[in-house]
């Protein structure tokens, strides 16, 4: 009887300290201009959204120029 209690508790206060987030859906991505590649061969990379955390929501990481 005592060790069902105990469990009992413990589920308890195990299920009671979850909590389910979603995170939301980034915004659309932004226009870019792209200028003059740096070098030949070079590749352009996009940008894109990144989620910096709960708090923080979504930075936008500039696209660039690869050169090989």
């Amino acid at each position: 009887m005592r060790y069902t209690m105990v469990l009992a508790l413990l589920a308890g206060f195990l299920f009671s300290s979850c909590a389910a987030y979603r995170r939301p859906a980034p915004p659309p991505p932004r226009a870019e201009i792209r200028q003059g590649t740096p070098c030949p061969g070079s590749t352009w990379n996009a940008g894109h959204w990144r989620w910096e955390g709960k708090r923080h929501g979504y930075r936008w990481v500039p696209g660039h120029w690869h050169c090989p």
